[in-house]
């Protein structure tokens, strides 16, 4: 029987098989704030998101980010629509809620 690492720590370490990884490190809200993490300036904020910085990293190029990460559904009709779905079969797919839909934050 699996988990996923999608609840508090305290839930996972009480529900998990021991192991030599700790769950700390394993955590995606958690992984920005790891010393390690921070020292090397691994994570930046870009929009009121933070996200991972592009790699690779040089010393005298600096990758940019030109704008904030999609948010969840904000490309679902223009990649299906390239994907050769049709309006409808799209239409069709975002009113099941098997796709999410639109320039709006989820």
């Amino acid at each position: 029987q699996g988990f996923t690492i999608s609840g508090a720590r305290n839930r996972l370490s009480d529900s998990s098989p021991p192991r030599d990884a700790d769950l700390h490190d394993g955590l995606m809200e958690e992984a920005d704030e790891h010393p390690h993490k921070v020292a090397r300036g691994t994570f930046i904020e870009v929009g009121g998101m933070t996200q991972p910085r592009p790699a690779p990293r040089f010393s005298r190029t600096e990758p940019q980010v030109a704008m904030p990460p999609a948010h969840a559904g904000q490309h679902s009709r223009a990649v299906l629509a390239d994907w050769g779905f049709s309006a409808d079969r799209i239409d069709a797919l975002v009113a099941s809620g098997a796709v999410a839909d639109g320039g709006r934050p989820v």
